[in-house]
């Protein structure tokens, strides 16, 4: 039905039309070219804001760029998180091309396996769980449909990577937010308008997690207007997320600032906590950082005050 509206709105044969959330990507595509101006919520504003990120098991090695016969998890045909935005990364990255009307065809060509509820193409539904007519449902009769059964589909070891929200796993993590300790009247309550530094964007201690909290704390979405300055690799160069970036001081000629990469010089657990030291009100990392890059040892340690009256498990 949402498509057939669609149509009206290009043909001119309406001013506008509400679609499903999981059809505002659809829209925007080839031939319809439409775009959103107003959105309905029910529920706090926090649980319609949200990242998509792409989850391994800390043993996987591969990178983004290597998903290619992978097998993969994810939430359901037309979501979001778990379907059009990994699909539109892989195409934006070149690595695979794809319309709409063969967006299933091209996706379970490039990936070995799936489990991609609600999809018509048979590779896609191969890893899914449901019994009998229930497998591959677009429903919570298929045991690995939406975020929850995506993290499931990888937990049990069916995928390799699996395509959620950044939500859904902020308790099996232990992030910590680190301060210096001539500043220790920061607290997690005052962070706003503070200089950031973030491991990169889409990790799991350094971004997913203090971002969702925030979130869920302020109804802010927009971590670039929360912070005064930050240093978030892989965040648009010319965003306030890279002012603080200083890339590669080796270097200086090579253009790599907020690379997501060790280009970047703040960039991953020790380049945050570089980052802080040098630049930084507070530095989001895993719990084990300072003692990881100071094996406990003065001066460093010693300046350290964790943790913003903040621990995230």
């Amino acid at each position: 039905m949402d498509v057939i509206k669609m149509y009206f709105l290009k043909d001119g044969e309406a001013d506008a039309i509400s679609v499903d959330s999981g059809n505002v990507f659809k829209a925007s595509l080839h031939p319809y070219n439409l775009k959103p101006i107003m959105a309905e919520t029910h529920g706090p504003q926090k649980d319609t804001c949200y990242y998509a990120v792409a989850l391994v098991r800390k043993s996987s090695t591969f990178k983004f760029s290597e998903l290619k016969n992978k097998r993969s998890c994810h939430t359901g045909i037309g979501h979001m998180a778990g379907w059009y935005a990994p699909l539109s990364v892989l195409q934006e990255k070149k690595l695979l091309n794809w319309t709409e009307d063969e967006v299933q065809r091209a996706a379970s060509r490039f990936f070995s396996a799936s489990c991609v509820p609600g999809a018509q193409e048979l590779n896609l539904c191969k890893l899914c769980a449901g019994q009998g007519g229930k497998k591959c449902k677009l429903s919570n009769d298929e045991p690995f449909y939406n975020c929850h059964g995506a993290f499931k589909c990888l937990k049990d070891n069916k995928g390799d990577v699996a395509f959620v929200t950044h939500m859904t796993v902020p308790g099996t993590y232990y992030a910590v937010a680190v301060v210096k300790k001539n500043n220790k009247d920061i607290t997690w309550n005052n962070l706003k308008g503070k200089k950031s530094c973030h491991t990169a964007v889409g990790r799991t201690a350094g971004w997913n997690i203090p971002v969702g909290l925030i979130n869920k704390k302020n109804n802010n979405c927009d971590i670039g207007s929360y912070f005064s300055q930050s240093c978030a690799p892989g965040s648009d160069s010319n965003s306030n997320l890279c002012q603080l970036c200083i890339g590669d001081p080796q270097k200086p000629l090579a253009n790599t600032k907020c690379s997501p990469s060790d280009a970047e010089a703040y960039y991953g657990y020790s380049g945050a906590l570089r980052c802080l030291v040098e630049k930084g009100d507070v530095a989001f990392v895993k719990h084990t950082t300072i003692f990881e890059n100071t094996e406990g040892k003065e001066p460093l340690h010693k300046m350290m005050y964790t943790t913003v009256n903040k621990k995230f498990r």
